[in-house]
């Protein structure tokens, strides 16, 4: 599919990759996946997983591209069976079960637990 208005169908395919879904302009071969929404932006068939060292369900590093009809869920995944998996990314500190996008920063203890840069905003 295409995300221009050629007026020339003839013309429109040069120069085109494969778009996989031509109802979603953000979707085709010109663009970066997104962590974490198991959703192959690029139309290449392949999602990006993150080493989950932690298992809090957020990854940091990246580990590898997995197809998209192999999307593994949270944790072990067969062809690394010792090895914790995500397909979230965004964790500050990977060796700290507590720490994670999203959790709750209660106190200004020196630990940034939702990895948003700021340490306690969540205190009553």
């Amino acid at each position: 599919g295409l995300d221009n208005a050629a007026a020339d169908p003839a013309t429109a395919l040069a120069g085109f990759d494969y778009d996989c879904n031509d109802g979603d302009a953000a979707i085709n071969p010109g663009v970066p996946d997104a962590p974490g929404n198991v959703v192959d932006e690029n139309c290449d068939g392949n999602i990006p997983v993150y080493e989950d060292v932690d298992r809090d369900g957020y990854g940091a590093a990246l580990l590898f591209f997995v197809p998209t009809f192999s999307v593994p869920a949270e944790g072990r995944w067969a062809p690394y069976p010792n090895t914790w998996v995500s397909v979230y990314d965004g964790d500050c500190n990977d060796f700290e079960l507590a720490v994670f996008p999203g959790q709750v920063d209660p106190s200004a203890d020196g630990t940034d637990n939702d990895c948003d840069g700021l340490d306690g905003e969540d205190a009553g």
